[in-house]
């Protein structure tokens, strides 16, 4: 996801990275995919919702504009629950009150339906590299292990910090994943719930 407005200065950034589709918040869209338009990147509008509960997210979610990524933030673990199995939702954010989302029951509500994935930010490894990895690789291993699809955004808030996909491969082996679940994660998961969802 983009969150920043040196988009022309991002985009052969991007494309010497490999990066084909960048999902953008709904405040940037239509300037974003103006500037990108022509450079062989698709742009879906996203937007990231952050309820404390799941009337909350229900009430937000009927303000959601159609063929729009919705990601959850829920604020416990309660409300990701719930999210996991509302239709609308896509994608839930972990974080490290949530990260037991990420079991059999998600595994079971993703494939049931057909799509939905854990998102997991790497924006907070710069700031805090020792305890968020330790709870990423948690993640990474719990995801892996239950058969749960998952997500890497880099959560960027500069071109400075947008993360090459052969670095993402590297850290999600280094967490014991093997490599061709990592690129599956990486390539698969965030496109088929793109085509599939949004028909794009």
């Amino acid at each position: 996801m983009i969150r920043f407005r040196e988009v022309d200065e991002a985009i052969p950034i991007l494309k010497s990275m490999g990066i084909s589709l960048v999902g953008i918040e709904m405040d940037m869209f239509n300037d974003v995919a103006r500037r990108i338009h022509g450079h062989n990147i698709k742009v879906v509008p996203r937007i990231t919702l952050t309820p404390s509960t799941t009337a909350e997210l229900r009430r937000r979610l009927r303000r959601v504009p159609r063929n729009t990524l919705v990601a959850v933030r829920p604020g416990s673990l309660e409300v990701a629950r719930r999210a996991a199995a509302i239709r609308g939702v896509h994608l839930i954010q972990v974080s490290r009150g949530t990260s037991r989302i990420v079991d059999r029951s998600t595994h079971r509500l993703f494939k049931a339906r057909g799509y939905g994935a854990v998102e997991l930010v790497l924006n907070p490894l710069v700031s805090d590299f020792e305890g968020y990895w330790r709870f990423m690789e948690s993640v990474v291993r719990r995801a892996y292990a239950y058969g749960v699809p998952l997500v890497i955004s880099s959560g960027a808030g500069s071109v400075w910090e947008l993360w090459h996909p052969r670095s993402v491969s590297g850290l999600l082996e280094l967490a014991g994943v093997p490599p061709v679940v990592g690129l599956s994660w990486l390539s698969n998961t965030v496109h088929s719930i793109v085509s599939s969802i949004l028909g794009v």
